[in-house]
């Protein structure tokens, strides 16, 4: 015959082997969603002491192509359109920003926290050239001003990644633990 200890002991077990189990679960890759066209992506970067840059400066891709922008510095920064068609919050350090470009034309933007970084995206209607541009700053807007933004941006969710499978696991394990411990008091 079992004692009411031993039947505590095995609940706990159970309860923890359950949790263990539902972390692993969700810690399964999540498929993330097709591009469009293609991906192409541009760096905030420290190209000299106390002075940043996008690099490339200058990028051409086909439309139907998301622009994913990543904070490769330590200082914040924006990516601004010239003409409101696309806009970040402020990034910190690893955080990303990213944009589908729908129409073929020549997209200028620039950071808002320093305002000598400047870069552009031309977009066309071909198929991607993926080719850097001549890195340098530019100023106006080539950009048709009867343009009509195609959506509207993605800012994702703040940069954070998923938990990877071992810190879910532990979690859920660790949870499920503590929730033992507290039904034994």
């Amino acid at each position: 015959m079992m004692t009411a200890h031993r039947l505590s002991l095995m609940g706990q077990a159970a309860r923890v082997a359950a949790g263990v189990t539902l972390a692993v679960a969700l810690a399964a890759p999540l498929p993330l969603p097709a591009m469009a066209q293609g991906a192409a992506a541009v760096n905030m970067t420290e190209d000299a002491p106390e002075h940043y840059a996008f690099t490339p400066g200058g990028l051409t891709v086909a439309a139907g192509t998301t622009v994913t922008w990543t904070d490769k510095s330590d200082a914040p920064h924006t990516v601004t359109s010239d003409t409101g068609m696309f806009g970040s919050s402020q990034l910190s350090e690893n955080q990303t920003f990213r944009f589908t470009f729908s129409q073929a034309g020549t997209y200028n933007y620039h950071c808002m926290v320093h305002s000598y970084m400047h870069g552009t995206i031309t977009v066309t209607a071909g198929a991607s050239t993926a080719a850097n541009v001549a890195s340098a700053s530019t100023t106006g807007n080539t950009a048709s001003a009867s343009r009509t933004p195609a959506q509207m941006p993605n800012t994702g969710a703040g940069g954070m990644a998923a938990p990877s499978g071992a810190i879910a696991a532990l979690l859920g394990g660790l949870g499920a633990l503590l929730a033992a411990l507290r039904r034994r008091r």
